[in-house]
C-alpha cells in the first residue's frame, strides 16, 4: 500500500478509540470499583447521577429523585438503582451531600473515574442523570432527569425514549387540510424546528423553501415536517402559509416537545433528517442546505473524510484524525485524502458489523476522520 496509507494506519493502530461498553459488563464502567452502599444490579436501569451540594439547582432536585426512587424501589417489581457521581469540592461537601441520599455513590477519591465518566456521557452540566441498561451497559437516556420528573411514579420505567418515527407520528397537517401517515411514510424526512418571532428562522426559511423545491423536483422520497416554536397558533398558521411543506398540528404540544428532547434541539433553526427506515442521518441538516442550496448531495449522508470546517461538533465529540496539508501540492493532498478515506471506510464497516452482532452501541459509531485543504479551497 502506500506509504501514507501505511502512516496513517500506524497511527490508528497505536490511537485506536475504545469500543463501547460490551455487554454484560457494566462493573467495567467503574473500573471494578466498590461502590459505597451496596453494588449494581445485574438487570434493569441503572442511573448515573451527576450532581453536587454547591449546586442549587441539583439541591432542588435530589429530593425529587429520591422521592421517585424511593417509590419505585418499594414497588419492588422493576430493578433500579442509581450512583452518585459527585461534582462537590472536597470529601466534607461530599459526605454531607450523600448521606440525604437511598442509593449508591462512586467514592469521591475516584476523581479521575468521574472526569472520564462525564466525558464519555457528555455531561456539560448539572444535574444531569444518565439512565443505562444494567445489563449491557448501553444508554437508554442521556436526559433520565426530564423523563423521572415527568414520571415521578415510574409508570413509564425503563424510560426508554420513544423512536424518531414514533415521536414524529402520523397526524399532520397541510395548507389545505390533514394529513396521515403516508406523508411520510418510505421517504427521507427532515423536521424543522422553526418560529416565526425567530428572525435567523425567518431569513432561513425561503432558502430552505428554494432547496426543498429542488429536491422535490428530483426525486419524490423527501418531504420536512413543521415542528413549530410559536408562542400562538396565530403565530403559527401565519408562519405556516409561507411554507410548502407539512406540519405537526400546533396544539399538539407533547409531540413537538419529545421530538425537541429526542433531538437535542438547542437553537433554532434546526433541521434533522431521518432516513425512511426512521434512522437519523443527519441533526445537522440546516448546515447541510446552506452548504449545499441545490441540494446535489442529498440526503446528507455523513461522509467518513470531510474538511474540518464541514465537522462541525464532530470535533468535539469523536475521536478524529485531522491531517494538515495546506502546503502539500495537489497530488500530496489527493494521496493523503485517500489513505484517509481508507482507513476510515475499514473502521465504519468494523464499527457497523458491531452494531449488527449486538457488540456495539451504534451503526454509526464509527472513527470520524477529517483533512484540512485550505489552499484548495482558496483556488474554488
Amino acid at each position: 500500500s502506500h506509504p501514507v496509507t501505511f502512516a496513517i494506519k500506524a497511527h490508528w493502530c497505536l490511537w485506536k478509540p475504545t469500543e463501547n461498553n460490551p455487554k454484560g459488563n457494566m462493573n467495567k464502567l467503574f473500573n471494578d470499583v466498590e461502590l459505597l452502599k451496596g453494588s449494581l444490579p445485574s438487570a434493569g436501569v441503572v442511573g448515573l447521577y451527576f450532581s453536587a451540594h454547591w449546586c442549587p439547582p441539583c439541591r432542588g432536585f435530589t429530593p425529587k429523585l429520591a422521592e421517585t426512587y424511593t417509590k419505585i424501589k418499594e414497588a419492588g417489581d422493576k430493578a433500579f438503582e442509581i450512583v452518585f457521581i459527585s461534582s462537590d469540592k472536597d470529601q466534607e461537601q461530599f459526605d454531607s451531600y450523600f448521606a440525604e441520599m437511598p442509593w449508591l455513590a462512586l467514592p469521591f477519591e475516584q476523581r479521575d473515574l468521574k472526569a472520564k465518566l462525564s466525558k464519555k456521557f457528555k455531561v456539560n452540566g448539572i444535574p444531569s442523570l444518565v439512565l443505562l441498561d444494567a445489563k449491557t451497559g448501553a444508554v437508554i437516556s442521556t436526559d433520565g432527569r426530564a423523563a423521572l420528573s415527568k414520571d415521578p411514579t415510574g409508570e413509564k420505567y425503563p424510560w426508554v425514549p420513544p423512536s424518531p418515527l414514533e415521536a414524529l407520528g402520523t397526524k399532520f397537517v397541510t395548507s389545505s387540510g390533514e394529513s396521515d401517515g403516508s406523508a411520510v411514510k418510505g421517504k427521507y424526512v427532515g423536521i424543522y424546528f422553526s418560529a416565526h418571532w425567530c428572525g435567523p428562522c425567518r431569513n432561513f426559511t425561503p432558502k430552505l423553501a428554494e432547496t426543498y423545491a429542488k429536491i422535490k423536483a428530483a426525486r419524490s422520497d423527501f418531504e420536512i415536517v413543521f415542528c413549530s416554536a410559536d408562542r400562538d397558533e396565530d403565530q403559527f398558521k401565519e408562519y405556516f402559509g409561507t411554507m410548502p411543506w407539512i406540519a405537526l398540528p400546533f396544539e399538539d404540544r407533547d409531540r413537538a416537545d419529545s421530538l425537541n428532547e429526542l433531538f437535542g434541539v438547542q437553537g433554532i433553526p434546526s433541521l434533522a433528517i431521518l432516513a425512511p427506515d426512521g434512522s437519523i442521518v443527519t441533526k445537522d441538516g440546516d448546515d447541510a442546505v446552506r452548504a449545499d442550496p441545490d441540494g446535489a448531495d442529498f440526503p446528507w449522508l455523513p461522509k467518513p473524510v470531510r474538511d474540518v470546517e464541514a465537522a462541525g461538533g464532530d470535533l468535539n465529540t469523536r475521536p478524529a484524525l485531522v491531517a494538515f496539508c495546506e502546503g502539500s501540492p495537489a497530488p500530496a493532498q489527493a494521496a493523503i485524502a485517500a489513505a484517509l478515506l481508507e482507513v476510515a471506510e475499514e473502521r465504519k464497516a468494523a464499527a457497523a458489523a458491531a452494531a449488527a452482532a449486538g457488540t456495539s452501541g451504534r451503526a454509526d459509531d464509527w472513527w470520524w476522520v477529517m483533512r484540512h485543504r485550505p489552499s484548495i479551497r482558496r483556488h474554488m
